[in-house]
């Protein structure tokens, strides 16, 4: 039994990538968070859906989870950036469960910039430890040096003993 889980949104594929890669790295469980009722978008639309979401602060249905999460000593969180911060799914998530003394690392795909993301995690993980913090941009555009990234970082975590 593994003592770590990652906790991932994916639109696109990136923060998917990513949350396979860290778990096959650190012999981590996955928890995909799905969003319920999800249309299909062009790429500006995409971009206009999610960004109304998080301006909006939207908490949309997702797909039940499931989970005894008190197994795990290691929780990390990933995901796409929506208008400078986390993907609204998460809002749903953080809605339901809620964490404490748990180590927590966090990873997050983009193509402008990681923003308040890592930040904004925090506020909502707060009575948590922080153990590190993954940016990648352009991840699948970029997908060997976003690969290269994953397991420096990886090798990281397992020398924190995390």
């Amino acid at each position: 039994m593994t003592n770590t889980l990652i906790i991932y949104y994916s639109l696109d594929g990136n923060s998917k990538f990513v949350a396979k890669t860290l778990a096959k790295e650190l012999k981590a469980d996955l928890l995909e968070i799905k969003v319920e009722k999800l249309k299909k978008h062009s790429k500006i639309g995409k971009l206009f859906w999610g960004g109304m979401q998080v301006v909006m602060k939207k908490k949309p249905e997702i797909v039940f989870v499931k989970k005894d999460f008190s197994k795990y000593k290691n929780l990390i969180f990933g995901t796409p950036v929506w208008v400078g911060t986390y993907a609204s799914p998460f809002n749903t998530f953080f809605n339901e469960f809620s964490f404490n003394k748990k180590n927590v690392v966090l990873f997050c795909c983009y193509d402008g910039s990681e923003s308040n993301t890592f930040k904004n995690f925090k506020k909502v993980l707060k009575g948590n430890k922080f153990m590190g913090e993954l940016g990648l941009k352009k991840t699948l555009k970029n997908k060997s040096d976003s690969l290269k990234a994953i397991k420096e970082f990886s090798k990281k975590l397992i020398s924190l003993k995390y």
